[in-house]
């Protein structure tokens, strides 16, 4: 089952919306299109344009591998953010969302993998678009025409550096509270375990901003304070791992023995009938003397 990915888009000098002042939600053309939770979460957080803002100065190949992944109930996104340069115009910036419903499925690493390869295929697509900032491209966001349809279905046959998103997948399974991973230039999009070091937390003075780290080299997670909580696993107490073997043995050999004398009914019955009709014979000929 193909999965569906909604797209987001934000950028500035286009006034197409006003939700933020200084940047603008472009697609979809209102604010009251976007999908509850991660969308919607987004658009109402205070540091939304001081995430957006921070993808002017940034080269092309450092946005391309920047990592900003969130998750929610039944959601996960990745967000990505991409200058906008055309000569002779001022500077600006695009920033995409991509969020797939997973609708009670559990998120594999094929879908993240293809859903990164879609969002950074996309920004780098409709940066080039922007670019022209014509009077034809602010038409169509006004009237929605941009993009009409910001569903798209995920081709997870497109997929790159699934080891590396099934290791961060493997490892966020054993902890409970994780809102997402980012490393420490998009942390304030709202991911709260840094793809890092420890040394990389204190020296960007992140303490505040994350609850843990995910150390790639050893593809393990370490929490910084006690909001990120392990997997309660069930501890199976020896003594009683063996008493309840023990109690299955004894039940498996009391059927095996059921069965065997039910085997034997079909014999006893023709041994009795034997029996009786040796004893019919046998008193039969007592008579006749």
């Amino acid at each position: 089952m193909s999965e569906k990915v909604y797209l987001s888009i934000y950028s500035k000098g286009f006034p197409v919306t006003k939700d933020h002042g200084e940047f603008q939600l472009i697609v979809p053309n209102n604010q009251n299109k976007l999908n509850l939770g991660i969308e919607s979460n987004l658009a109402l957080s205070s540091n939304w344009p001081a995430f957006i803002s921070g993808f002017y100065e940034i080269s092309e190949d450092l946005a391309s591998n920047h990592k900003c992944i969130l998750f929610e109930s039944n959601q996960a996104a990745i967000i990505k953010g991409f200058p906008v340069r055309e000569v002779g115009k001022r500077a600006n910036v695009i920033v995409l969302i991509g969020t797939i419903m997973l609708e009670n499925r559990e998120l594999n690493a094929k879908q993240l993998a293809a859903l990164d390869n879609l969002v950074d295929y996309l920004i780098k697509q409709y940066s080039t678009i922007l670019a022209k900032n014509d009077q034809y491209l602010i038409e169509q966001l006004k009237n929605g025409l941009f993009l009409k349809d910001r569903v798209f279905e995920l081709n997870i046959s497109q997929s790159e550096n699934i080891s590396w998103y099934s290791d961060l997948l493997e490892e966020k399974k054993k902890w409970e509270n994780i809102k997402g991973f980012s490393d420490k230039d998009n942390i304030i999009g709202g991911a709260n375990v840094l793809i890092g070091t420890e040394a990389d937390i204190y020296n960007a003075g992140l303490q505040g901003l994350v609850d843990g780290f995910y150390d790639p080299i050893s593809k393990a997670i370490f929490p910084i304070n006690d909001k990120l909580k392990r997997v309660s696993i069930p501890v199976v107490d020896d003594d009683a791992f063996l008493a309840l073997k023990k109690d299955v043995i004894e039940i498996k050999e009391t059927l095996q023995g059921v069965q065997v004398t039910l085997q034997d009914i079909p014999n006893l019955i023709i041994e009795t009938i034997h029996a009786t009709l040796n004893n019919i014979l046998f008193n039969a000929k007592k008579k006749k003397k």
